[in-house]
């Protein structure tokens, strides 16, 4: 009686401790996520959260809700379930609460370390490989900005359905259950509510096929069929840059030169070299002891036909495919998934050498790799971080500010470019609904950002005249932002102000604000924020120019249904002189156009603006004759 009690008691003690050996197992790569990135559970919402926000924040009906989930996007995009759904629900379940956001995202990247480690596991058949691949995976300093940035959460939410997809695959191929194939299917299809990159899935599931399931070649073929379709939609549909960060280079020589690029960054030095920590020299001195690494490896196991090795390095390659041609927007946070490929391998390199002689130089060369890239994500982690905490300081001053002096405009100084261009650059405050929030006239020149957008800061930037008008008649406060906190500098601003040259307090025309009502000639119709309609034509003055090496510069929005029978010619003349006329031809996108003056315009105190558009179009149920939509009017 006491030997069997002994025996079940041992056996009792010896399952406890294999499931918590399993438990271990597939939990501490989760462990280790929640330990790199906690700092994401209190990062605030930043730069592209703004843009979503806003059109959550406008559904108050069905048919806004069908519009905010399925309108295309920013370059024609439709991630339905990655940016439109995420969105809109949680924005109305928790408001301006950014914690629900990333609980979701964390979870769904917890799940994926899980898939991540169940398909090394099976492709590899080693435990050790399937458990470090999710930690290198993690420890990867290009996955910052997708656990923490919120916005990229399309990547995390893509990187789910593609692992999902891949695994019931195996199962597949396994078990040859129709199940697990249905749900194959249902994965890949969702993902590309989730992002565009998911069109590649078919290549890596052929790719596995043919290195080691050729008996299931043609169950894996018709995947191809849904990426097609999707593919053509992309190319006949959706228009394509022809300029700017979204145009699509595909020369040889440029989608090497990205790749090398992709490259350097997956590996971490270049990070540390961004950030001062070590040189050019040394950058490029450890990013060839890491590749060396991986190609000899490569090399090894290619001689010896086991195809794994290139099975999982063909994942970097064929992930970061879909970005190549994009030369103007390499970001690190494209690298979220190809960089899977890379945790594949050098998680199988390390189980494939571990009694080997070999095993001393593949720890060294993954420490290294892993040491550089954690580094790098502890940083990065810490910089976005900072940036929602800067962001969430200057809201909560001006919603301080507004709520004790309701009417009046609010002008800043010393913003720092982070908070500009990630915060008060996407329109934060309209979400509070809160207007007349402004830089003090020549904050402008000390922002440094990209130059694309660069046209539309002087949006955010108060006209000298209207400062200057607020301040006299004390509708306006101005405060100082550059040492993080509110600093009211109002009475040193306004004698400052008292001393400005009124010559030069209005060369720029923002024809959408009252104030500049009576610049406007005939031809005007209704404004909206900054932008006001024309008809056929219109008239405005402005002050004539001051020396002969000055433009006249015009800025204005155009909407797709304005273009949507042909560009629109639009003519322009100063006093009677015609400068010229311009083909517009952009959709949903801003303009702007500049032209060369006369020089008999040099004597003229003020000069007339006369636009024309070749022809008009309606919007039912209104019956104005719309031409286009203007913003802004400079001689400079």
């Amino acid at each position: 009686m006491r030997m069997a009690s002994t025996t079940t008691a041992t056996t009792t003690s010896a399952h406890a401790a294999k499931r918590i050996r399993q438990a271990a197992y597939w939990l501490a790569p989760s462990l280790f996520c929640v330990l790199l990135y906690w700092r994401a559970f209190g990062t605030w919402f930043q730069a592209d959260d703004f843009n979503w926000l806003r059109i959550a924040a406008a559904v108050h009906s069905n048919r806004e809700l069908v519009h905010a989930l399925f309108a295309p996007m920013a370059q024609g995009t439709v991630r339905v379930l990655s940016e439109n759904v995420f969105y809109v629900a949680l924005f109305h379940l928790f408001g301006m609460n950014p914690l629900p956001f990333h609980l979701v995202t964390f979870g769904t990247q917890l799940a994926n370390l899980v898939l991540l480690a169940a398909i090394t596991r099976r492709i590899s058949g080693s435990e050790l490989a399937g458990f470090l691949a999710p930690i290198l995976w993690v420890g990867n300093s290009m996955l910052a900005a997708a656990v923490c940035w919120i916005p990229a959460f399309n990547e995390v939410l893509c990187g789910f359905f593609l692992l999902l997809g891949f695994y019931f695959l195996l199962r597949y191929f396994d078990t040859g259950g129709a199940r697990y194939y249905i749900l194959q299917w249902i994965a890949f299809v969702l993902g590309f509510g989730a992002l565009e990159v998911m069109v590649v899935y078919p290549i890596l599931a052929l790719g596995y096929a043919l290195f080691a399931a050729r008996d299931h070649l043609r169950r894996v073929l018709p995947l191809f069929v849904p990426s097609v379709l999707y593919g053509l939609l992309h190319i006949f549909v959706i228009p394509k840059a022809a300029s700017g960060p979204y145009w699509l280079d595909f020369s040889p020589g440029a989608l090497f030169e990205t790749f090398l690029s992709y490259w350097m960054r997956a590996l971490g030095p270049r990070y540390l070299m961004a950030t001062g920590l070590i040189d050019y020299f040394w950058m490029r001195l450890l990013s060839a002891v890491i590749t060396a690494g991986v190609l000899a490896f490569l090399a090894w196991q290619t001689a010896k036909r086991d195809w794994r090795a290139a099975c999982f390095l063909s994942w970097f390659v064929i992930l970061l495919a879909p970005f190549l041609p994009l030369r103007s927007q390499v970001l690190d946070y494209y690298l979220t998934l190809p960089a899977l490929g890379l945790a594949m391998f050098g998680a199988w390199a390390i189980a494939r050498t571990w009694r080997t002689p070999a095993a001393p130089v593949a720890i060294a060369v993954t420490l290294l790799y892993l040491s550089i890239s954690v580094t790098g994500a502890v940083r990065s982690s810490a910089w976005y971080y900072q940036r929602g905490s800067r962001i969430l300081e200057t809201v909560r001053g001006v919603l301080h500010v507004h709520r004790h002096n309701p009417g009046s405009l609010i002008l800043l100084r010393g913003m720092p470019d982070d908070v500009f261009w990630a915060g008060m650059f996407n329109k934060v405050f309209d979400l509070y609904n809160v207007s007349g929030v402004y830089l003090v006239p020549g904050e402008e020149a000390h922002l440094h950002g990209p130059p694309e957008s660069q046209h539309a800061v002087p949006e955010f930037v108060v006209q000298p005249a209207m400062a200057l008008n607020a301040l006299r008649q004390k509708r306006a406060l101005v405060f100082d932002i550059g040492s993080g906190a509110f600093t009211d500098i109002t009475a040193s601003y306004t004698a400052e102000a008292s001393a400005w040259d009124p010559d030069q307090l209005e060369r720029r025309v923002v024809v959408g604000q009252p104030y500049f009502q009576n610049r406007l000639g005939k031809g005007w119709l209704w404004a909206g924020g900054n932008y006001r309609w024309m008809s056929k034509a219109a008239e405005l003055r402005l002050p004539g120019p001051q020396h002969a090496r000055q433009r006249l510069y015009i800025s204005g929005y155009c909407p797709a249904a304005r273009v949507a029978d042909g560009p629109v010619k639009l003519s322009v003349t100063l006093d009677g002189i015609k400068l010229g006329a311009v083909t517009v031809d952009v959709r949903e996108a801003p303009f702007i156009y500049s032209f060369a003056l006369p020089p008999n315009l040099l004597t003229h105190a003020l000069v007339l603006v006369h636009l024309e558009v070749d022809r008009t179009f309606r919007v039912p149920p209104d019956d104005h004759d719309l031409g286009l939509a203007f913003k802004a009017f400079e001689i400079r």
